[in-house]
């Protein structure tokens, strides 16, 4: 172990006492790996800003007490997972990226000094190598093995058009940011559809709720309501914002207004 121990080494074992949720059960063959021994790897990369396994691989055989104490905390029964299996098991945990948010949010409290916000939003991944052509997945050409077949097709203002992933983000907008949920979907899936999924994951509790264009959906606006939520969005047309006000139990609806 390192005489004093670093700070990523402590955030590691921070993992150790996440209230991890159950992980569903499934058929087949148990999972040998947990999903917390993952998200340890998850931590170093996004401290380290890491982008590949392998070059997590390269920074962890590095000869220096931090990296050795960083090794042993990702060995579970004697073993260490393989390269693919790394990639395979981080693709899924998104779902889990949440868990260290909630928890570091209890424990640092950011809301304590700052308006109670809560923000929306959701950044895209392109897919690496080779993509699978619109015209062959709408014609059933089956693609080469190097491309990612669960990616897809979408087009945005900044990127245009592109093939990949997307990650949608529910985050503290305080003095210090951080992700209370989040969800991996395809490119194509819409902001919208999965806005109220990120809201059961968050801490419950009035708030203020900026959000984006894509999220200005009235089902997105009925799922924050009733957790007495100030929903913040843009909308088409003339520069604007709407803002979705809530209101007590039995006097009506939530009051849209617009505010130029």
């Amino acid at each position: 172990m390192v005489a004093q121990e670093t700070l990523l080494v402590k955030l590691v074992q921070c993992v150790d006492r996440l209230p991890m949720p159950p992980a569903p059960r499934k058929r087949g063959h148990p999972c040998r790996y947990s999903d917390r021994l993952f998200l340890k790897a998850l931590v170093i990369m996004i401290v380290r800003r890491l982008h590949k396994v392998q070059e997590r691989r390269s920074v962890l055989e590095q000869p220096t007490a931090e990296m050795q104490a960083l090794r042993a905390l990702l060995i579970q029964d004697g073993h260490f997972p393989s390269r693919r299996t790394w990639e395979r098991r981080l693709k899924a945990l998104p779902a889990q990226i949440g868990c260290v948010g909630r928890y570091l949010g209890a424990l640092l409290r950011p809301w304590a000094a700052y308006g109670r916000a809560i923000a929306l939003d959701s950044t895209v991944r392109v897919a690496r190598g080779r993509v699978w052509r619109k015209k062959d997945r709408e014609a059933g050409v089956g693609p080469p093995p190097s491309i990612d077949t669960e990616a897809h097709w979408t087009q945005s203002g900044w990127h245009g058009f592109f093939y990949g992933w997307k990650l949608h983000l529910a985050t503290v907008a305080a003095g210090v940011w951080m992700p209370l949920a989040a969800e991996r979907t395809a490119a194509h899936v819409a902001d919208n559809e999965v806005a109220p999924a990120l809201w059961r994951e968050v801490p419950l509790g009035p708030c203020t709720v900026p959000g984006d264009l894509h999220d200005n959906a009235p089902h997105v606006q009925q799922a924050c309501d009733p957790q007495g939520r100030l929903w913040i969005t843009t909308r088409y047309g003339p520069i604007a914002i709407q803002i979705r006000v809530p209101v007590p139990p039995g006097r009506g609806a939530g009051l849209g207004e617009t505010v130029p």
